[in-house]
């Protein structure tokens, strides 16, 4: 069995249970968040009112949401966790260190001090997720595991557990299933989030690639980063729906041989959304695509070249 088979089983197996990849150090994984930053003073929930497009003001001690980080012109550079640990602590947990960079420069404006804690990660995924950490989704807490202390996130279909290395090292055991970085991308498309692999090869903004849910333009008052131009194209756009979709390609290994653009596509053909970003489960290829709300999902075709010819297949819709 190949590599990428035995990576998309594997994927498949934590789907239907329970699957943890251990993140690499600060700066080296290219698949999860790398940077940690807390804020522990009465300064941070105005300043994550402006760096963020979600609002952060009634979030309670324990909650946690997700949001973009976009630049001036409203296109997205990051999307990251925000976990409130305690009063006035907020964990902020992203991909990019361009972002890291934008929070330094935001913080003078508002005298706040980034705290870079030294943490280490891993992220839980599968079904039986709970089972280890019954924390509920959109929470999170201080737990005690085997004597060490974590911080678990729960997001709706992941867990992000920190803690010291040790602390982490002691989720590894003979029941643990190892994720690989291939069968992690994997699960990450399933559970249907927005990722950098979304948004590095081009310029988009949060509503093009099935963000609307992580937009927040309740106080008109709150001019976080790119707000004007992202609140004038939400009001322009037709409403989108972020899915998951799961190609009938019965040769699937042969796209990550030479991979090339996949187009979502109506049934007569016309394009309705592109991506690179494939995932392979089971042995099948997935992918994250963002349609209009009205568009029946599962009528779409799954098209990319093979040989310079096109090729269609038919999708089943595993996220709607």
């Amino acid at each position: 069995m190949s590599e990428l088979l035995t990576s998309a089983m594997t994927a498949q197996q934590a789907s239907q249970s329970l699957g943890v990849y251990f993140c690499a150090a600060d700066g080296e994984d290219e698949i999860l968040p790398n940077y940690t930053v807390d804020l522990t003073d009465d300064h941070a929930t105005a300043f994550l009112r402006r760096l963020l497009t979600t609002d952060v003001k009634e979030l309670p001690t324990g909650g946690v949401i997700q949001s973009f980080v976009l630049n001036a012109l409203g296109l997205v550079t990051d999307f990251v966790t925000v976990a409130h640990v305690q009063d006035k602590h907020y964990r902020i947990i992203f991909q990019s260190i361009d972002t890291l960079a934008w929070m330094h420069q935001v913080a003078k404006a508002f005298d706040v001090d980034l705290i870079e804690p030294k943490v280490h990660s891993a992220v839980i995924f599968g079904s039986k997720r709970q089972e280890l950490f019954s924390v509920l989704p959109n929470r999170c807490a201080e737990v005690e595991h085997d004597g060490e202390k974590l911080l678990v996130i729960a997001l709706p279909n992941r867990l992000i557990v920190q803690g010291a290395a040790s602390a982490i090292d002691a989720l590894k055991s003979d029941k643990t299933l190892s994720l690989d970085a291939m069968a992690v991308n994997s699960l990450l498309i399933l559970a249907n989030e927005p990722h950098a692999l979304d948004w590095m090869s081009g310029d988009v903004t949060p509503t093009a690639i099935g963000g609307a849910q992580y937009l927040n333009f309740n106080d008109p008052a709150r001019m976080f980063i790119g707000r004007a131009l992202t609140e004038a194209r939400y009001r322009a756009e037709t409403p989108k729906k972020a899915v998951v979709l799961q190609s009938h390609d019965d040769q699937p290994e042969a796209w990550f041989d030479d991979p090339k653009t996949v187009t979502i596509a109506a049934p007569d053909g016309t394009p309705l959304y592109k991506t690179t970003r494939v995932g392979m489960l089971g042995n099948a290829l997935i992918a994250r695509a963002a349609l209009d709300q009205s568009f029946d999902s599962g009528k779409c075709l799954w098209i990319y070249a093979d040989n310079d010819d096109n090729v269609a297949f038919r999708v089943d819709c595993l996220s709607n």
